[in-house]
């Protein structure tokens, strides 16, 4: 028997999670409907449907979630851009494109420059540079700038690896999240400089335990993330031994430009 959509939207106003597994089998019909009864949902039961329509998995369904990244509520819209990542099929990147520079939150648009960068071809970045010339928000741009680097834009990744080079503490989870995301190894080479930084990044273990993983932890650990082998093979961030570090820096070094 056909899941009917309204009974699905009526556990979304309950808050019911039996609304996913029900959207995942209801075809179009859902996100159809979701669309129509929007506006008269709570921001709760709202960012409820962001994750039915991820289930649902329909091209209705990815540009109902592509409207909602313009919620006027922020967590709603992050959570609609973060569900419209995650579809099978989603909006064609001019179609992502032309929204971005309307969404207010950052996050948001960070998260549709990383999947243009995902989904896109190299013909794709003299749009994505039009839309990075007008990005205001200084993050937001660097992750335009790392999609633009896995869609293989030359001078993008020239200000990139300038970039890694000279990133600080607090910059440094981010940039290793946009290396790993740019799927270029040779990028990795600007972390060279990360191997004889001690600055500590962020905390490792427990409370009682206070640990400090560095600069130069975080370089091994991407390095390795990203499937250069180094010796002995991490098994998860850690403050590493002198000896670590300076397998890393050979593999390192022994990659291409």
């Amino acid at each position: 028997m056909p899941i009917n959509a309204e009974e699905i939207i009526q556990w979304i106003r309950r808050e019911d999670p039996a609304a996913y597994a029900a959207a995942r089998e209801a075809g179009e019909a859902f996100p159809k409907e979701i669309e129509r009864v929007l506006p008269t949902l709570s921001p709760t039961s709202r960012e409820m449907a962001t994750h039915a329509l991820a289930t649902n998995n329909t091209p209705w369904a990815s540009r109902v979630l592509l409207n909602m990244t313009g919620d006027q509520e922020p967590q709603v819209a992050a959570e609609a851009a973060s569900a419209l990542s995650a579809m099978s099929k989603p909006p064609a990147v001019a179609e992502l494109l032309a929204v971005v520079p309307h969404r207010q939150e950052p996050v948001v648009r960070s998260t549709l420059y990383r999947l243009v960068g995902r989904v896109g071809k190299p013909e794709d970045l003299r749009d994505l540079r039009s839309v990075l010339a007008i990005e205001k928000d200084e993050e937001a741009g660097e992750d335009g700038q790392a999609a633009a680097v896995r869609l293989g834009g030359a001078p993008e990744k020239t200000a990139f690896l300038t970039r890694i080079r000279g990133a600080t503490p607090d910059s440094a989870l981010r940039v290793c999240s946009q290396i790993r995301y740019a799927e270029q190894k040779s990028a990795l080479k600007a972390l060279l400089l990360w191997l004889g930084n001690s600055q500590e990044v962020m905390r490792l273990g427990s409370d009682r335990s206070i640990r400090m993983a560095r600069m130069c932890d975080l370089a091994v650990w991407t390095t390795h993330q990203m499937g250069v082998p180094i010796h002995p093979v991490p098994s998860s961030l850690e403050i590493f031994p002198l000896p670590t570090l300076d397998n890393a820096r050979e593999a390192l070094q022994a990659l291409r430009d």
